[in-house]
């Protein structure tokens, strides 16, 4: 099954209708995926944690296109293996550093996005590796606050001496 969670939950119904004939659900209609579901639709805000807790991966869009890409750091910190399109100068340092853990991630076209979702599907073991690597990324971008209260108390100390 594919979960897609719209950015703006207002798309739900669009993006059912581009389902075409595929067993699609959407969850603002208070419907629960079933077993013969092929795409469910969280078209409801305030949930993507959950679904980053459930799903081993999660494309992060915003990428394919020159948009820039969404946040990564969601997906990473609950656990969630991120693969992103090219597009990702919104958010730069969290995608090199998830990715650099990860050691996979950066996918260009709609092919390259099946390939590697069908082998983490086949492999939910390395899927979840990945998850941990890419928490293990986003944690090593974290810290800011200690880090400039430290350099501000550096900084304090120098200017008494």
């Amino acid at each position: 099954m594919t979960i897609i969670v719209p950015r703006h939950p207002e798309r739900g119904a669009g993006i059912a209708m581009l389902c075409g004939t595929r067993n699609c659900r959407l969850r603002s209609n208070g419907d629960n995926p079933a077993p013969d579901t092929a795409v469910y639709i969280a078209d409801t805000m305030g949930e993507l944690g959950l679904f980053y807790r459930l799903a081993p991966f999660a494309f992060v869009g915003g990428s394919l296109i020159r948009h820039g890409g969404q946040n990564p750091m969601e997906p990473a910190k609950l656990g969630c293996a991120v693969l992103a399109g090219p597009h990702t100068f919104n958010f730069t340092s969290a995608y090199e550093a998830i990715f650099r853990a990860q050691g996979v991630g950066r996918v260009n076209t709609a092919g390259e996005i099946a390939a590697l979702a069908g082998a983490l599907l086949g492999d939910l073991t390395r899927a979840r590796a990945l998850g941990q690597a890419a928490h293990e990324g986003a944690r090593s971008l974290g810290g800011a606050v200690a880090k400039t209260i430290e350099i501000v108390q550096t900084m304090l100390a120098d200017a008494r001496a």
